[in-house]
């Protein structure tokens, strides 16, 4: 969708190594008069963009697959357990080590 009068509509494109649904390959078209105003093809991009793309790729598990899906589960798993244990453990030493103000007991 165009954003303003003279601004270009962003048309997504698949190829077929695309791994999304929606495809990575971009073509903008001008609002206006329906003109090709430039294309940006997810197989020949460089920089930014292929940094952008290989990332995304890596991060809904299209390059590694399930070994890569079951390491960032367990991963997943591992922070929670290691969050769970030290708040835990915290506590526990931090009652070990207040003084007992327990003034019942003095005489």
């Amino acid at each position: 969708m165009a954003h303003g009068p003279n601004q270009p509509f962003r048309v997504q494109l698949k190829q077929p190594e695309d791994g999304t649904p929606g495809g990575r390959s971009v073509a903008l078209v001008d609002s206006v008069t329906g003109k090709l105003r430039g294309v940006q093809d997810s197989r020949s991009v460089t920089g930014g963009p292929w940094i952008n793309q290989y990332v995304d790729a890596i991060h809904t598990g299209e390059i590694g697959g399930w070994p890569l899906r079951l390491a960032y589960a367990m991963a997943r798993i591992a922070i929670s357990v290691q969050s769970f244990t030290g708040v835990a453990l915290w506590i526990l030493r931090r009652k070990k080590t207040q003084p007992d103000t327990d003034t019942s007991s003095r005489s």
